[in-house]
């Protein structure tokens, strides 16, 4: 299926004798480039931070990797006492999928995670990077989604409509892919990633795949998905707050029983501009315990980031660093345009 062997390297931190990882465990899988992989390594910070009793064995799919993070995966995995592997990805092997500058080819790699995973667990739960766990992960344990290949939480009204519209859903059957409960043994039977590239080559319907992997997944495992409770996959967006312009929204969207939190948008939380926002300290108490504390929030480095940017410091007060924001914003955007 892949043009090329798709794992280059492959490195296992272990904190714990394999004795520890009984069958009632949960496989976390996590698919990103490098601009991404700090945010997964909070990520599982915050789901050993906050499950302390819950056996897992994490698996990171990215197309980097150095030995100061390997070095602090090795620490994680040895103060809670859990296993992490590293996977090195070939990005040769996806030369059939559809690569832009929005969607980097780290979009496909939870197809990876489950096609390298197979012989190794039945089940396999899938997470974006700019996903916080605050909550009991204990119900995923026994959960139990029958003949599903997935179970996974309704996306935005927004993304329903656009799924009725372009792709004659049913309303509310459409799932947002950061967050997934994936049977693997389903997947392997109905062939999943093969039914995946065979879509990105059907010149009818490719055009249509404005968010590539998420839609073609939901086009494949129609009417065989478990659709669970939003606390598994809670949308939040800091680039609604200049919008919006209400003071603790964030309450009425994180509520107490919120297990994971999803910080979609364009602003992260491990953005410096983020900082000032409440409901950064979900990612924020987390990073600061970690064995990443030590390393600097990130600065914006895309024309997206630096206009979200300029945005977020008029909104909150700091006119003259936006002022300074957009200037590089506009000198970036010309620079790209004469190039």
């Amino acid at each position: 299926m892949f043009g090329t062997h798709p794992i280059l390297s492959q490195q296992t931190f272990s904190g714990a004798s394999s004795d520890v990882f009984p069958a009632r465990r949960l496989d976390v899988a996590y698919g990103v480039d490098k601009n991404f992989l700090f945010g997964a390594c909070i990520s599982i910070t915050s789901l050993l931070e906050n499950n302390k009793d819950v056996p897992f064995v994490f698996h990171i799919f990215s197309d980097y990797c150095d030995d100061a993070i390997c070095s602090k995966l090795e620490e994680l995995a040895v103060h809670y006492r859990t296993n992490i592997s590293i996977y090195i990805i070939d990005n040769n092997c996806f030369d059939k999928f559809p690569y832009t500058i929005r969607y980097s080819y780290a979009t496909y790699y939870r197809f990876l995670t489950c096609e390298y995973l197979q012989p190794h667990t039945d089940n396999l739960i899938y997470l974006d990077a700019d996903i916080i766990c605050k909550g009991s992960v204990e119900p995923l344990l026994n959960i139990d989604i029958g003949d599903n290949i997935v179970a996974a939480v309704i996306d935005v009204e927004m993304m329903q409509k656009r799924a009725v519209e372009v792709f004659n859903f049913e309303p509310d059957t459409y799932f947002n892919a950061g967050m997934l409960y994936i049977n693997l043994k389903a997947w392997r039977q109905n062939n999943i990633l093969q039914k995946i590239v065979a879509t990105y080559s059907n010149e009818e319907l490719a055009p249509k795949l404005m968010f590539p992997d998420q839609d073609a997944l939901n086009l494949l495992v129609r009417g065989k998905v478990q659709f669970i409770n939003s606390r598994f996959n809670t949308f939040y967006n800091f680039d609604d707050e200049p919008k919006l312009r209400k003071a603790g929204r964030y309450k009425e969207i994180i509520k107490e029983d919120t297990v994971f939190i999803h910080f979609v948008g364009v602003t992260k939380p491990w953005f410096s501009w983020a900082k000032d926002y409440p409901a950064v300290k979900y990612f924020t108490d987390i990073y600061k315990i970690s064995p990443w504390r030590d390393q600097p929030l990130y600065e914006a480095s895309t024309l997206k980031q630096y206009k979200k940017k300029s945005v977020h410091e008029k909104y909150l007060g700091r006119g003259f660093e936006s002022f300074k924001t957009y200037l590089t914003y506009t000198w970036l955007k010309w620079k790209k345009r004469i190039s």
